[in-house]
């Protein structure tokens, strides 16, 4: 079971899944193979191949049937530590995460040797913006890792985020691919891919990692995800509309951000054509209460459908509404333990919506343009939106955005004549 999870590929898991239940057929006492099957129902989640509801309660039986047995399981309590912050999440407790951050670096402390606090580690300081802390824990490991056992696409995927991260796009698609060739049967893989490519314009190079999503999973929040992308990257609106109401009406879930991207694009879409009213109410028909900030119980996908309702209300709220919804949202985070004012990504954001537009301009080129354009390639899309508008007219913002598009071409290109060369090799 051990080697079969350490590839973290989905026939993996599920390989390790059958036979961790089969060890325990055989030994129901045998507190290692229960601790192992937490830990593989929590990577089932992080790729999709179990539901958080359905594997947290699984996860948190076998891990307390450990520790009443065995207390000082640093393993154990770890799982049980990262799976519980997640819990708690949902349910809105604040400081969970930061204090899940806490007690897994003194597990790290009690026992340097085991993995997963490690990993849970930088899975919480990512999920904090802590970036920087994240990739610090996460470099080394990764390349230890993959000298140790290279046909592990988890490892693969997070070095490409790595490469990503440091602005290197072609060398993070080469990472994606070889995350591919390793795990053939995981459909979000090519999927991310083809995101990418999209993002890019590339679309028949996009199209080429679109259809093994296809093959292998039709009906997925990916394939959702990936038509309308597909449908903005060649700017056909009609078909790009058609594909989020699709998503809506079928009530997606939100992962690889199916739903929520569904709902922003018919938004904004609303809000360029000046019918956020009408869009509104159909969101609400299909799903009542997705724009109800203050109902006494949002479901966790439509948090982010709220956020990015605020592209619309600009076009159509007064300003004082729009802060007062403004100091609501910042409430309701602070009660999930997060201070928006630590983004300098979101402080940018509401401060354009508040009309701060010198100040929103300051942060953008000290903190936004100073990243490299592969992080933000969806930049054009959000400086359309109205609230933008006296920021982009900027001088300085001007020259900052021109670096940006003369950098995604560049981007783009040495993308395109590297694939059209590995296509002609093989």
């Amino acid at each position: 079971a051990l080697n079969e999870r350490d590839t973290f590929s989905y026939a993996g898991l599920s390989a390790a899944e059958g036979l961790l239940k089969g060890a325990l057929t055989i030994d129901s006492e045998f507190l290692d193979a229960k601790t192992e099957l937490a830990y593989n129902y929590l990577q089932q989640v992080n790729t999709g191949l179990m539901d958080g509801d359905e594997a947290y309660p699984e996860i948190m039986a076998l891990t307390d049937q450990v520790l009443a047995v065995k207390p000082e399981n640093v393993g154990a309590r770890a799982i049980q530590t990262f799976t519980q912050a997640q819990i708690s999440a949902q349910e809105g407790v604040s400081d969970a995460a930061s204090n899940a951050f806490a007690e897994m670096k003194n597990l790290i402390d009690e026992d340097p040797t085991q993995l997963e606090p490690r990993i849970f580690l930088v899975r919480l300081a990512r999920n904090n913006g802590q970036v920087e802390e994240a990739l610090t824990y996460m470099l080394p490991a990764i390349e230890r890792s993959l000298e140790l056992e290279p046909v592990q696409p988890n490892a693969w995927v997070n070095l490409a985020r790595v490469k990503m991260r440091s602005g290197d796009g072609l060398e993070s698609l080469q990472m994606f691919l070889r995350a591919v060739e390793v795990d053939p049967v995981d459909h979000e893989l090519p999927g991310m891919i083809a995101g990418f490519l999209y993002s890019l314009e590339l679309v028949e190079e996009g199209d080429d990692f679109r259809k093994r999503v296809m093959a292998i999973a039709p009906t997925s929040e990916v394939a959702y995800r990936l038509e309308l992308q597909r449908a903005m990257a060649i700017g056909d609106l009609d078909a790009s509309v058609a594909s989020a109401r699709r998503a809506i009406e079928d009530d997606v879930e939100n992962r690889r951000f199916a739903y929520g991207g569904a709902a922003r694009h018919l938004l904004r879409v609303a809000a360029a054509k000046g019918t956020v009213a009408e869009e509104s109410a159909y969101l609400e028909e299909h799903a009542p209460g997705i724009l109800d900030m203050e109902a006494e119980s949002v479901p966790t996908k439509y948090l982010g459908v709220q956020i990015s309702a605020f592209d619309a209300w600009y076009t159509t709220l007064s300003q004082e509404e729009i802060n007062r919804r403004i100091d609501y949202m910042s409430g309701v985070a602070e009660s999930y333990g997060f201070d928006l004012a630590e983004s300098e990504n979101v402080q940018f954001a509401m401060l354009a919506l508040q009309g701060e537009s010198e100040q929103a301009a300051e942060i953008a080129l000290e903190h936004i343009f100073s990243e490299p354009v592969i992080l933000n390639l969806e930049w054009e899309e959000t400086f359309k939106q109205a609230q933008y508008a006296d920021i982009v007219e900027d001088p300085r913002v001007q020259v900052a955005m021109k670096k940006w598009q003369d950098e995604e071409d560049a981007l783009r290109e040495r993308v395109r004549h590297w694939l059209a060369d590995l296509q002609a090799a093989s």
